[in-house]
């Protein structure tokens, strides 16, 4: 992942914090409130939402019989209020709007100028309120159209992003449920209830279970996710959830039942399959109800954490890939090393490690910029991908520095021939933009004749033969031998055994 991608990463989660925060007030406001707070919730919520989103307008109305009243509006400064000139209109004005809202969509009008001569009646409405953009959406219950909530935009045109909508989406569903609550007292205290059950806490689909196990209510955000709500009711949440882990959830759900969570919370991230949208993970959130002596159960909430895990695992790729050449970082290297030696010492066999150093790199990077040089260490990777088998572990150790792992290892000889097939692939000449540049490598070499040597000896004892090339003009070789393993002398083999390789100069 690019800097500028994990920059973006970075801001989109910010984002989406900042926006639970603001969905959390409000959702607090209205689970906290009597029926006589609601207006006043109704209006600080848009309030909040107006003043994150810098829009021009919120507002609300509700149908009356065959009237519909403006029943709250919040207007940024310097936008004029419209709310007084907006009660008892006919319901002809929004006929069409009505029409859409019986199937649950929203209403967005992006230029009101530009609508077309057969809406010219909204645009009659809404050309003298100044509303350039609108984003309305219904306030529905149990089939029945009890309003509808609006965004407009009145100092220029504004496109609504699908987070506004739903944002807009969430703040009708609790306004719905307020409206219900002002309407009919059974109603009211049904709505109470499993508002503050499933929204106490800000998740963002909400799941109430008995003791067995069995769902009886869930919230309608699950649509979101591909899934219609009806279908997770009863036993069919557990769909959701990967056979393996079926025994831990209802461990874990008994302690929320019986009061028993530790915190009065536990999580449990999945990976499961959502029907429609594919691979997915889901962080659920167990809750008991201490405070809710109504409810006979636990409440579960349920995030879709998808680009969380993937921002994770897209972040531990990048730990273990050199972003310039696309060959192993640092940390893969010391994982394979690892590995490898530690297979060595089973099979018997020996790991080989080759240094390479490139000569006079510096020179280059000075002279032509980084940028030439950045190029240049992207087509010597390359290089040496192409001069060694497809299964070969290459990494960038670090600026100009590569690292070449060899395992089952026989003789050291094996190695002279790798070595000198890589400094041949690094002396040829390289185009680098419009230039053809030549650079030559100096290579140490060191295998792990003593199976009980550590990684990071196998890379020191590699880093002084590199230095002894370089020094010398030769491909230094070394290996740790048994009982000399530390020794700087003793552990090079003798100088007849070092082949100089002509260089080019």
């Amino acid at each position: 992942m690019t800097h500028a991608g994990a920059a973006d990463l970075q801001a989109a989660m910010e984002q989406i914090e900042s926006t639970q925060l603001v969905v959390r007030q409000i959702i607090a406001d209205f689970v906290h409130s009597s029926v006589e707070d609601i207006d006043r919730c109704v209006d600080i919520a848009f309030e909040r939402l107006g003043s994150f989103l810098d829009i021009d307008r919120v507002y609300s109305f509700e149908v009356f019989g065959d009237a519909v009243d403006n029943t709250h509006e919040w207007c940024a400064e310097g936008i004029d209020a419209e709310m007084h000139n907006l009660q008892g209109l006919s319901l002809d004005f929004c006929a069409d709007w009505l029409e859409r809202f019986a199937l649950d969509e929203e209403i967005i009008v992006a230029d009101v100028a530009a609508l077309p001569p057969e809406r010219q009646a909204e645009r009659e409405i809404l050309e003298p309120q100044g509303i350039q953009s609108l984003l309305v959406v219904p306030l529905r219950a149990q089939g029945e159209t009890l309003g509808f909530l609006g965004f407009d935009a009145v100092r220029s045109t504004h496109l609504f992003s699908p987070v506004e909508v739903g944002l807009l989406r969430s703040l009708a569903d609790v306004i719905t449920s307020a409206v219900i609550r002002k309407r009919a007292n059974e109603i009211k205290l049904e709505a109470e209830g499993h508002l503050r059950a499933m929204t106490r806490y800000g998740a963002d689909h909400s799941v109430l279970v008995d003791a067995g196990g069995s769902a009886f209510r869930v919230s309608e955000s699950w649509q979101v996710l591909g899934l219609e709500p009806d279908r997770l009711i009863g036993l069919g949440w557990w769909s959701l959830i990967p056979a393996a882990l079926h025994d831990q959830v209802r461990v874990m759900l008994a302690a929320a039942c019986n009061g028993f969570v530790d915190h009065r919370r536990e999580t449990l991230d999945i990976s499961t399959v959502l029907e429609g949208s594919g691979p997915a993970w889901l962080e659920i959130v167990f809750h008991d109800l201490p405070d809710d002596p109504g409810i006979e159960g636990a409440v579960m909430y349920v995030r879709d954490v998808t680009n969380r895990k993937l921002a994770e695992e897209d972040r531990a790729i990048a730990s273990l890939t050199d972003s310039l050449t696309g060959l192993g970082s640092r940390i893969a290297l010391e994982a394979v090393l690892d590995r490898v030696i530690d297979e060595a010492k089973t099979s018997g066999t020996q790991v080989g490690l080759l240094f390479v150093d490139l000569d006079r790199f510096k020179l280059i990077n000075d002279s032509h910029g980084h940028a030439i040089g950045d190029l240049l260490l992207a087509k010597v990777g390359e290089r040496l991908r192409q001069a060694v088998r497809h299964d070969t572990f290459l990494a960038r150790f670090g600026g100009d520095e590569f690292v070449v792992v060899i395992e089952r290892v026989s003789t050291f000889h094996e190695l002279d021939i790798i070595a000198a097939r890589l400094q041949e692939a690094v002396r040829q000449p390289i185009d680098v933009g419009e230039m053809r540049l030549s650079v030559t490598a100096s290579i140490g070499i060191a295998s792990s004749g003593d199976s009980t040597a550590p990684p990071g000896l196998l890379l020191r004892d590699a880093d002084i033969a590199m230095y002894r090339a370089r020094t010398t003009g030769a491909i230094g070789l070394r290996s740790l031998m048994k009982r000399r393993v530390g020794s700087s002398c003793a552990a090079t083999r003798s100088c007849s055994d070092c082949r100089s390789l002509s260089k080019l100069v």
